[in-house]
């Protein structure tokens, strides 16, 4: 027995139904590639902004911070010598008020700068 033949004609119904169908598809490849496109770029820029993100903390380290911690390491070295000289400058101020050779108003400046070195407030100092 031999099967009928199919014949297959696009009729103007099929066109009406199949190329609106084909633009949807179309364009929804269109935006998803579009789509696609934007996500690789913010991708990128957010690689980017994480390498910008570790350089600067890396500079940081090695030389900010490193700079920040000399500078109060010779604020403190600073601060000491000032303690001595003033400590040394109370000793002699007594002896020399002892022999009558200062006021003692000089004495009692000099104990005072000694107090100024020693108190917590005179540790901050300006710039």
């Amino acid at each position: 027995m031999r099967l009928p033949r199919v014949r297959f004609t696009i009729g103007r119904l099929m066109i009406a139904v199949l190329v609106p169908s084909l633009t949807i598809w179309v364009v929804m490849i269109y935006l998803q590639a579009s789509r696609t496109r934007r996500a690789e770029s913010a991708y990128k820029q957010a690689v980017l902004t994480r390498e910008v993100a570790e350089s600067a903390f890396i500079e940081y380290v090695e030389g900010a911070s490193r700079q920040k911690k000399a500078t109060i390491e010779g604020q403190i070295a600073l601060a000491r010598s000032d303690l001595e000289r003033a400590i040394d400058r109370v000793k002699w101020s007594d002896q020399q008020k002892k022999l009558g050779r200062i006021p003692v108003a000089q004495n009692i400046a000099d104990h005072l700068s000694r107090d100024r070195s020693t108190s917590p407030s005179s540790r901050t100092r300006p710039g």
